[in-house]
């Protein structure tokens, strides 16, 4: 995959295909955090909770050839990611029982969204190596 910036991955594809990653488990730690003026406290043998945007990045990282833009929403608790080619996105979409549907709103010409509650981003995350 080649990472292009938001700007560029607009310039050069007129199919966006874009999927919103929202971790709302994370979301809730760090509102938590935020408020007892701390971070993100580690997983109970120490391990750190690798951020959504790594998470992301680990799961594009498995993904055939093709173009991809990434941008970072909500304090980074979501994450879009656009997608140039239906077949790249056609075998995660499977897997994840993703539903796309035409967008109304730009720059995305489909989309659709999936939730990754914390058991599903560590499971990514030690699977990747990120923990």
């Amino acid at each position: 995959m080649s990472k292009l910036s938001f700007n560029e991955f607009l310039k050069k594809h007129q199919t966006r295909i874009c999927i919103f990653f929202h971790f709302p488990d994370y979301q809730a730690l760090k509102k938590a955090a935020a408020k007892r003026k701390g971070g993100i406290p580690p997983l109970a043998d120490g391990r750190i909770i690798p951020p959504p945007g790594s998470v992301v990045a680990a799961l594009i990282k498995k993904l055939p050839n093709g173009d991809y833009a990434t941008k970072s929403h909500s304090g980074g608790v979501v994450q879009q990611v656009m997608l140039s080619d239906q077949a790249v996105v056609d075998q995660p979409a499977k897997a994840l029982h993703l539903k796309f549907e035409r967008s109304s709103s730009p720059p995305c010409t489909v989309q659709t969204a999936c939730v990754i509650e914390m058991a599903a981003h560590l499971r990514i995350a030690e699977t990747n190596g990120l923990l």
